[in-house]
């Protein structure tokens, strides 16, 4: 799950397409070597496209807000009753002699 957090593999994707755009604009179109460059950029932006995260689907999204909307409700309901449910392990039955 952390890996969505680290775009390393972007940002190095970036620098290499960049470097393979610098070349090819060093070279300039008539170049024998022009074709192969522009085959290793199209490589590069696909891998970039594949590598590019995928959007939330709306089932999770729903999920994750009847989800908060649950504590919400838990903890409105805690603080407005008269009794909390952490308040019940605290009560001790009553010793009868």
């Amino acid at each position: 799950m952390l890996k969505y957090f680290f775009r390393r593999n972007r940002k190095e994707l970036d620098d290499e397409i960049g470097a393979v755009l610098v070349e090819m604009g060093r070279l300039g179109p008539t170049h024998d070597e022009y074709p192969e460059q522009l085959a290793l950029l199209e490589r590069l932006e696909e891998l970039k496209a594949n590598n590019r995260q995928k959007p939330m689907s709306r089932d999770t999204m729903l999920l994750g807000g009847a989800n908060l909307l649950a504590v919400v409700a838990i903890a409105w309901i805690e603080r407005t009753s008269v009794m909390t449910s952490k308040g019940f392990t605290f009560i001790r039955p009553m010793k009868t002699q």
